[in-house]
């Protein structure tokens, strides 16, 4: 590559293509602090682990999105557990990891945004990622996350928007999302949702958007929306 001796390369994106990564051996000697590569739109993933290694010569990044990178493993992320200045991580629709392994993330201080849709991310990560102190941006859409593993993820107080989709979780989540004091955006899918957990929730004085997305809305949940105060945009659906 005729940018491998570039030292002024920070960010380098490579969308939908089918390179395995080889070629970020390349770049060891750019000071990247940004980089995304992607598979192509309903391709098959060629992004391998042996390439991913590479990853650790890139101490000083910030950003890293493999979004829909399936053939990364738990080698992988151990490799991103290093990676202390990371600051947002995309691994949406990474299926090649297990939920034990997102433990790795846990060692990743300065992890502000973290997206894990379409992954096997569970209750297992959902403690882990409590252990970040700086997380604010938490994206989870995977049924192994029960009640159990949200009520770990309410002790992230420092969490301002959650994303969460799992038909495990009922209104016992909705309830213990209500300690999140600076929640200010959820959006939260679940079919086993009536509404009843929603009474500490709406009292949260910096939510501003909340979206319910389930078909099992009683009368009691407006019972409890009416006495939001600080909710700006409210989006209540069936899907979507």
């Amino acid at each position: 590559s005729q940018l491998k001796n570039n030292l002024q390369l920070e960010i380098l994106s490579v969308w939908e293509n089918q390179a395995t990564g080889a070629f970020l051996r390349d770049y060891v000697h750019c000071p990247l602090q940004s980089f995304t590569s992607t598979p192509l739109y309903n391709g098959k993933a060629t992004f391998t682990d042996e390439n991913a290694a590479v990853l650790s010569a890139f101490p000083q990044m910030t950003s890293l999105t493999l979004d829909g990178q399936d053939l990364l493993t738990a080698d992988t992320l151990g490799v991103i557990g290093q990676l202390s200045h990371l600051q947002r991580l995309g691994l949406d629709r990474c299926v090649g990891f297990a939920d034990e392994d997102f433990v790795s993330l846990a060692t990743l201080q300065r992890l502000q945004e973290l997206y894990l849709t379409e992954t096997n991310a569970g209750d297992v990560a959902a403690a882990a990622i409590a252990e970040i102190p700086r997380i604010h941006s938490v994206h989870i859409g995977n049924d192994r996350l029960t009640d159990r593993g949200v009520a770990e993820l309410s002790r992230a107080f420092s969490i301002r928007e959650l994303k969460l989709q799992s038909d495990a979780m009922t209104d016992a989540s909705l309830y213990a999302l209500g300690r999140v004091d600076r929640l200010e955006r959820l959006t939260f899918v679940s079919a086993q949702v009536t509404g009843s957990g929603l009474g500490a929730l709406v009292k949260l004085p910096q939510l501003r958007e909340l979206s319910l997305i389930t078909s099992g809305l009683t009368d009691t949940a407006f019972d409890y929306l009416v006495q939001a105060r600080s909710i700006q945009k409210l989006r209540l659906a069936n899907r979507g």
